[in-house]
């Protein structure tokens, strides 16, 4: 193992080693590590954390576990333990423990056909995982002995508040699987078992081009078999998990394992059929003799929360909005579904017709009201018939209904100028006499006419508040977060049912091969791209702020303001609306966290130009929103933080891909030399890879 260990540490390794201080015996992982436990003592911890993740790159890879004729359990037993105290991250816990439970399967058969995860298993690891795992609820009935539940497993991206299925008063399979959907599972180790089963799901629908009917019967065959199992098969597990039979076939029905797996299906299932409606506007699910089950399936696990926003992200993302709206459309495939009632609300086509309604209804209602007060303040109404008059002059005080009081020539006159016709009653009175508007003719009149205006204005209150439910809806789908499932390095574009890419999986399965130190080398460097995925959202609130402030405040301004203080909600939804605002506030989310996580992980120090820069704050939310303008020419000159952690990310990005590309090109021995743009890194793809 190449390390930089302190040299006086290598020679009291080498002497105890050739004075047999250790025993022979002692072969184990867990030994060797206490073993450089004991010669780490005062002299630092670099060496020997380095020593230990490169250790475990050797015995765990592809070309060690192949080469031996049997895994020794206790050291995949010291694995188990090493990711489940979380003592490892977790991507490198999906790549080791995927090797080593790949390691004696013999997987290379049946490639176009499409099988679960844990047939693929090396039987005997995935028996040690099942025992390492711990499940947190009881499913067995203590009267019939049958199970009453299923234990989940919900990745963290898509855990919210359970809800119950519906009740559709038929106890059938989907009911039963989802009626106690909450998370059962804690720990690293399932976080890694799932991720490892849903990119082997995952390359499987690829390779063998199932279709969303076909992942939907083997779903349903996997949920009968779980609810059939019995407490007696559960002795009997238990039993073979204890005294593994290395030449039984195991089933991992009603097991740990086959509870992940279940519900790695189950969302595998969910995204295919939004990949095949974004493709060919029908799915087969939805349309063949099992569309009554997929109907069930969806409507039970639609009401659960973020599971909509996963499935409207896969459409948005593969074809768009536009695509969406047609699906959600009267009509449309989706057009029936109860949950997509509230999605079919915000089409972005009918934005500014909904905007110009309420405009015109809240312009009308306020001119009628404006009327009506102005009745109210220089009006009056005749005691005899209750018309409506104005007063211009009181003079004498009497007044004649409908025109002046002592007319012209000895004619009716209004306003001084002879008339021919009459208004009014022409019955004369003393101003005390006249009534106030609210007794008038017209107050009734008018009252009617406002009454249809305000119900007029407030239901395209409705309609716009129905918009905007449904457009925060669809944004919400549009920034549906999804990490990736397991890493792999590739050439072609992977436009696969996920939103998410893959990145690296495992080393080379020759030694020999001249990409593999390039490969170890990348996967020192991963640790500098974990602040890469909020780039974008950097980049868009760094252009937003210089549009709109940059021109707009005084230095001193922007010196005694902070950046939490024009990020406010309420001042965000008066200067820009409702909608824009959302989208607003989820940016500046995403920047807070993301810069604020370098700023610590760095020590708040950027570079340019080999220069070191020192960050004047570790949070961004109580920054001056001068720290983030653009001052003088050269970004070290002034302030302009933002900028120079956005240009370090972007240089951290195209040093990697550099990397890759060298790997990817090395059989032709070209290196890929191009620089791909920040902003594809979330969504997008450009050259032989892919990251979300």
């Amino acid at each position: 193992i190449n390390v930089n260990a302190p040299e006086a540490v290598v020679s009291q390794m080498a002497e105890q080693i050739n004075k047999e201080e250790i025993e022979q015996s002692r072969y184990s992982l867990h030994d060797f590590f206490q073993f450089l436990d004991g010669n780490s003592v005062d002299s630092g911890l670099d060496w020997f954390v380095d020593a230990k993740e490169k250790l475990l790159r050797i015995l765990f890879s592809p070309s060690w576990l192949t080469s031996i004729s049997d895994i020794d359990q206790a050291d995949a037993s010291f694995l188990l333990d090493l990711i489940k105290e979380r003592r490892i991250e977790h991507q490198m816990a999906v790549v080791h423990l995927r090797n080593l439970l790949m390691s004696s399967a013999n997987d290379d058969r049946n490639k176009t056909q499409f099988i679960l995860p844990t047939k693929c298993f090396s039987q005997s690891i995935a028996l040690l995982t099942c025992r390492s795992l711990t499940c947190q609820v009881s499913d067995f009935c203590k009267e019939s002995k049958k199970r009453k539940l299923m234990p989940h497993y919900i990745p963290s991206w898509l855990r919210g508040d359970s809800q119950p299925a519906i009740n559709n008063g038929i106890d059938d399979d989907i009911y039963w699987f989802l009626r106690s959907y909450r998370n059962a599972f804690d720990c690293q180790l399932a976080d890694a078992i799932f991720d490892i089963m849903m990119g082997i799901l995952l390359d499987r629908v690829r390779s063998s081009n199932s279709t969303s009917e076909q992942l939907l019967i083997l779903l349903q065959q996997t949920i009968y078999h779980e609810r059939e199992f019995s407490q007696i098969d559960h002795i009997r597990r238990a039993r073979q998990v204890l005294q593994p039979d290395q030449q039984a076939t195991v089933s991992f029905v009603g097991s740990c394992l086959g509870a992940i797996e279940a519900d790695a299906l189950l969302i595998c299932l969910v995204c295919k059929i939004a990949e095949e409606l974004s493709t060919t506007s029908q799915a087969s699910a939805l349309c063949g003799i099992y569309s009554h089950l997929a109907t069930d399936v969806l409507d039970n696990i639609m009401v659960l929360p973020k599971w909509p926003d996963l499935f409207f992200s896969v459409i948005v993302r593969l074809r768009g909005e536009g695509h969406l709206a047609s699906l959600l459309n009267e009509g449309g495939v989706l057009d029936n579904f109860d949950w997509c009632e509230p999605w079919k609300q915000g089409i972005s086509l009918l934005r500014h017709d909904i905007m110009a309604d309420l405009t015109e209804a809240e312009n009308n209602l306020r001119n009628a009201q404006r009327d009506v007060m102005q009745f109210h303040q220089h009006y009056r109404a005749c005691p005899h018939c209750r018309g409506l008059f104005g007063v211009d002059q009181r003079n004498c005080g009497q007044f004649t209904c409908g025109r002046d009081a002592h007319g012209v020539g000895g004619g009716p006159a209004v306003g001084g100028q002879a008339v021919r016709e009459t208004f009014g009653c022409g019955q004369t009175f003393s101003i005390d006499q006249s009534l106030p508007y609210n007794q008038s003719r017209q107050h009734t009149e008018d009252q009617a006419a406002l009454q249809q205006l305000s119900g007029e204005y407030e239901r395209k209150k409705n309609i716009f508040d129905e918009f905007n439910n449904g457009a925060a809806l669809r944004m919400r789908a549009t920034q549906f977060d999804v990490p990736s499932m397991s890493f792999h390095v590739r050439r072609e574009l992977l436009d696969g049912i996920f939103p998410s890419a893959n990145l690296i999986d495992i080393m080379p399965e020759e030694e020999s091969n001249p990409g593999t130190r390039l490969l170890i080398g990348i996967l020192d460097y991963l640790p500098n791209l974990e602040h890469l995925s909020y780039l974008p959202y950097m980049v868009e609130f760094y252009v937003f702020v210089h549009k709109t402030f940059r021109h707009m405040v005084t230095k001193e301004q922007a010196m005694n303001t902070k950046v939490e203080n024009i990020m406010d909600e309420h001042l965000l939804t008066n200067r820009f609306g409702s909608i824009d605002c959302a989208n607003l506030q989820h940016v500046w989310s995403k920047v807070v966290k993301g810069v604020n996580a370098f700023l610590d992980a760095n020590d708040s120090v950027v570079n340019w130009n080999c220069e070191e820069v020192n960050v004047p704050f570790r949070d961004i939310t109580t920054c001056s929103l001068m720290s983030i303008l653009s001052e003088m020419e050269h970004p070290t000159e002034g302030h302009d933080y933002l900028f120079l952690i956005i240009n370090e990310l972007v240089l951290r990005y195209n040093n990697f891909v550099k990397s890759v590309g060298a790997i990817t090109n090395s059989d032709n021995g070209e290196l890929y030399e191009e620089e791909i743009h920040p902003r594809t890194l979330v969504g997008a793809s450009k050259g032989s890879i892919i990251v979300n």
